[in-house]
């Protein structure tokens, strides 16, 4: 397998977990896991080794228990699940033997991008998205030659450049066209921010409490 396929995976693996860590939302010590990229990625491009399956195994199993335990914990399975991709790409980094373990990995990718979306509105994360798109085409390109042998015998870098752009027109396209809505793609909104005082129109027991009891300075005089 080229080591231009295997790198570009790797960067699409570390574009999505740092769209993750930049918006500040996560717990720290729930992304440490995600340091493992690093060794499992470099034995990967370095040798194409992998991890055998029962340790895979044995370590998914207890990704799961702490995402569940995170769960409860936190009450905030949105921000567990952000963990979880993250601890999940570092194991596949540690297994990726098949050409459909690259998919997996564009895959979860793109899920930690979106769940990102939710989570920041930072412009570094524009420049990831850009960036994440440019490797995907490159990446799918590239496994379209490799499966039909033509890899290495024609450029690529005009396909690829060539859908890149349509990609870009196109997302900047319906970004213009979609109206703006004060619904979020996931019913709420994780972004801390200055929390309003007053009135809707559904008032619940217990809610003007909470607005006295919010220790958020709103204004100095």
């Amino acid at each position: 397998m080229p080591i231009l396929y295997k790198a570009v995976t790797f960067v699409l693996a570390l574009a999505g977990c740092a769209g993750l860590v930049i918006s500040g939302e996560l717990n720290p010590l729930m992304t440490l896991g995600g340091l493992a990229l690093l060794p499992g990625y470099y034995g990967f491009l370095r040798y194409g080794r992998h991890a055998p399956g029962w340790a895979v195994g044995l370590f998914s199993l207890a990704a799961l228990a702490v995402f569940s335990l995170d769960a409860y914990v936190s009450t905030d399975v949105f921000l567990a699940v952000a963990h979880l991709t993250i601890v999940f790409q570092a194991i596949k980094s540690f297994d990726i033997k098949e050409p459909w373990d690259h998919l997996q990995v564009y895959f979860v990718s793109l899920l930690q991008l979106i769940i990102a979306s939710e989570l920041t509105h930072s412009m570094a994360f524009a420049v990831i998205f850009v960036v994440f798109m440019i490797l995907l085409v490159t990446a799918m390109v590239l496994s379209h030659f490799l499966k039909e042998g033509g890899l290495g015998k024609v450029g690529t870098a005009r396909p690829v450049l060539a859908i890149t752009l349509l990609c870009l027109f196109m997302t900047i396209l319906f970004f213009v066209a979609i109206p703006r809505t004060p619904f979020r793609f996931l019913a709420r909104g994780h972004l801390r921010g200055i929390k309003s005082v007053g009135f809707s129109e559904r008032v619940d027991f217990g809610s003007f409490g909470e607005v006295k009891l919010d220790p958020t300075v709103v204004m100095r005089i």
